[in-house]
């Protein structure tokens, strides 16, 4: 009987040991969980912060290349207009010279 007892009460405090070790677990578990949670929000935010950098960043250097392409694309034309005139009096030289 007194053996038992010791055994039941034995078996009372592991119960009681394995609520306490389940219940600090979930308390953990809840703890990482929320720094996991606080964690992704943060990294979501720097990612988002590092888009928006490199989108300006995109942005502008759009905008200076095009202007650089814009003053290209203007050389380029005269050069095609000295060069039309070029051709165009030539065709009339050799108009002139078929007459």
């Amino acid at each position: 009987r007194r053996k038992r007892a010791e055994l039941q009460e034995q078996l009372e405090t592991m119960t009681q040991q394995l609520d306490n070790n389940n219940h600090d677990h979930k308390q953990q578990l809840t703890a990482l969980e929320q720094k996991f949670f606080e964690e992704k929000i943060r990294l979501q935010k720097e990612a988002n912060r590092r888009i928006e950098e490199l989108a300006s960043k995109a942005h502008s250097e759009a905008i200076s290349n095009l202007d650089e392409r814009t003053r290209s694309i203007y050389r380029e034309n005269a050069a095609m207009v000295d060069a039309l005139s070029l051709h165009m009096s030539e065709e009339q030289s050799l108009r002139k010279q078929k007459e």
